[in-house]
């Protein structure tokens, strides 16, 4: 009985060492990821983009390991993005530009605005969004937010950016091929030449969203909202999920190019839409 009552003294204190043990490895993990949190924030308001970026891929670390630090990185990475690529903080650069008149051996300088080019750091953020595998653990609390960002030309290939608010962001020329778009809100979104080829934009929201000469070819449209969209010149052959009622709410559907049966029942029954709309 006595040996029996040692050896059960021994396991407790054994158990409550181990218990101890884990508890401060566990504190110890937790100063550890809170100390590279830190860092990575300091990282990414450095002035050198290689720092900046290191930054970027450390906070993608720490997001993809911890419950507790996921979503607030997020926020951080969707706020810097549409600080550092909006309209405002882009600004409308000018280039001087230098014309040659060869019969007069004249030359003349006039300022134009240069095309906005997504940063190296803008586009890291948008990596790392849109690969982020964590929808299916239900442990995003919000919709990302890229609201009014200024994002031409952005590579965002097979990037998973579902129920994301894109009210008023410019993506203009961005390559969103087979990009996971439902549900997203793109109000008033500029989509002009954007090549949506393959993607799935089910249920998402295209009120008044520009997509003059966007390629929509093999999208996925089922219940996506085109109200006051302009379609002008937008193909849109081979679109699943495609209805008439859908097109029918546009704003216009000039120039645009359509599977035959959609288009000839549209151009009897809506007409307008096929007509230049004035500038």
């Amino acid at each position: 009985m006595l040996g029996v009552f040692a050896i059960g003294i021994s396991l407790y204190y054994t158990w409550r060492r181990i218990g101890i043990a884990e508890e401060e490895l566990k504190t110890s993990q937790e100063g550890q990821i809170n100390e590279r949190f830190m860092r990575a924030i300091d990282q990414l308001g450095n002035n050198k983009m290689e720092i900046r970026l290191g930054g970027i891929y450390a906070l993608e670390r720490i997001a993809l390991k911890s419950e507790y630090y996921y979503w607030p990185i997020m926020e951080i990475l969707t706020a810097y993005v549409r600080k550092n690529s909006s309209v405002e903080a882009v600004g409308n650069k000018k280039v001087i530009h230098l014309d040659m008149d060869i019969q007069t051996n004249e030359s003349t300088t006039s300022e134009v605005s240069e095309v906005n080019k997504i940063s190296l750091d803008i586009q890291a953020i948008l990596t790392v969004l849109g690969r982020r595998i964590n929808l299916s653990k239900n442990r995003e609390s919000n919709h990302l937010n890229l609201r009014e960002a200024s994002l031409e030309g952005a590579n965002l290939i097979h990037a998973h950016f579902e129920w994301t608010i894109f009210i008023k962001t410019r993506l203009e020329g961005a390559n969103l091929i087979d990009a996971h778009l439902e549900s997203a809100l793109f109000t008033e979104a500029h989509l002009e030449k954007a090549n949506l080829h393959g993607a799935h934009l089910e249920e998402a929201f295209l009120i008044r969203a520009n997509l003059e000469g966007a390629n929509l070819t093999g999208t996925y449209l089922k219940g996506a909202y085109f109200e006051g969209a302009n379609l002008e010149g937008a193909d849109l052959r081979m679109a699943n999920g495609l209805s008439i009622y859908q097109l029918s709410i546009a704003k216009t559907l000039y120039n645009a190019k359509l599977n035959e049966e959609l288009e000839i029942s549209l151009k009897e029954n809506y007409p307008s839409l096929f007509e230049e709309p004035k500038k």
